[in-house]
C-alpha cells in the first residue's frame, strides 16, 4: 500500500481564522494534517488521503503504541482515509464515526472485504427496532464491554449510544463531551426523567429506558438498572448533565 503524497506548507494560505482541533475527530499533528484543512490550519506537511478499507475489527488508538488509549475502533468492512502509513501503523480517519487515530496496518486493505454474509458477534441484535434508539440499545443487553468498542462484540458507554442513535438513522458525535454538548438539550433540574432522556456523567453515560432505569455499560458487560444504583455505586462520580432527545 503506497502512502500518501505530502506538500508543503508554502502552497497553501488559510482562508480565514484558525482554529484550536481536536486531534480526535480533526486528522491534524504537529507535523502532518490533512489537506482538505489546509486553508483552515498550518501544518508543515499536508496529506491527501486514501481510501483503504478494514478487513478486520481494530482499535483506533491515540498514538503509534499497542499499549496507548483506544479511542474508538474500525469494523470489517469500514473505510479508513488514510493520511500516513508506517510498517506498523495507518494514521486516518475512520470513516463511519468520524475518529482519527493509528488503526493496524495489518487490518486495512485497499480492496473492501466482502461482509454481507457476515454472521459472527458483530450481528446487529436491534436491528427490527426501527427509529426507537432506546430499544436498540436495550436488544444489546449482555453484550460485553469493550474498550472503545461500538458493535455488539463488545461497547463502550459512548460505543453504545453510537450505535443505538446510527441504527436509528440518527446522526451522533463518538465521544462523550461532545455527545454531552451536541445531543438533545439540557434538562431542568427538576424535571422528571423520561424515557431516551441521557444521562450524563463526567466519562460516562447512560440512557433511560423509562423514569428510573437506564442502559449502559458496565466494567463487564450492557446493562439495564435504576439510575439510583448507578449514581450510587462509586463508580462514575455526579452527573453533570442531563439531556432530552427530541
Amino acid at each position: 500500500m503506497p502512502s500518501p503524497a505530502e506538500a508543503p506548507r508554502s502552497r497553501f494560505e488559510l482562508q480565514g481564522r484558525s482554529w484550536r482541533a481536536d486531534p480526535r475527530i480533526d486528522a491534524v499533528r504537529r507535523d502532518l494534517a490533512d489537506v482538505r484543512l489546509a486553508g483552515r490550519i498550518f501544518a508543515p506537511h499536508y496529506s491527501r488521503a486514501e481510501p483503504l478499507y478494514a478487513v478486520t475489527a481494530s482499535p483506533v488508538r491515540a498514538a503509534r503504541a499497542k499499549d496507548s488509549p483506544v479511542l474508538s475502533e474500525i469494523l470489517p468492512g469500514e473505510r479508513f482515509e488514510l493520511l500516513e502509513l508506517s510498517s506498523e501503523y495507518g494514521w486516518g480517519i475512520c470513516v463511519a464515526d468520524g475518529s482519527v487515530g493509528y488503526v493496524a496496518a495489518a487490518a486495512l486493505s485497499e480492496t473492501a472485504p466482502d461482509v454481507s454474509g457476515a454472521t459472527d458477534s458483530t450481528t446487529d441484535k436491534g436491528s427490527d427496532k426501527g427509529s426507537d434508539f432506546v430499544a436498540i440499545a436495550e436488544a444489546q443487553i449482555g453484550a460485553p464491554a469493550k474498550p472503545g468498542g461500538r458493535s455488539p462484540a463488545g461497547f463502550n458507554c459512548t460505543g453504545l449510544v453510537f450505535y443505538a442513535l446510527a441504527g436509528a438513522g440518527r446522526q451522533c458525535p463518538r465521544f462523550c463531551d461532545l455527545q454531552r454538548s451536541q445531543l438533545g438539550s439540557a434538562l431542568a433540574e427538576d424535571a422528571a426523567l423520561e424515557r431516551s432522556d441521557l444521562i450524563f456523567f463526567d466519562d460516562h453515560v447512560a440512557i433511560m429506558v423509562d423514569g428510573d432505569n437506564a442502559v449502559h455499560v458496565t466494567a463487564k458487560e450492557v446493562v439495564r438498572e435504576p439510575l439510583a444504583d448507578i449514581c450510587t455505586s462509586g463508580s462514575y462520580g455526579d452527573i453533570v448533565a442531563r439531556r432530552r432527545m427530541a
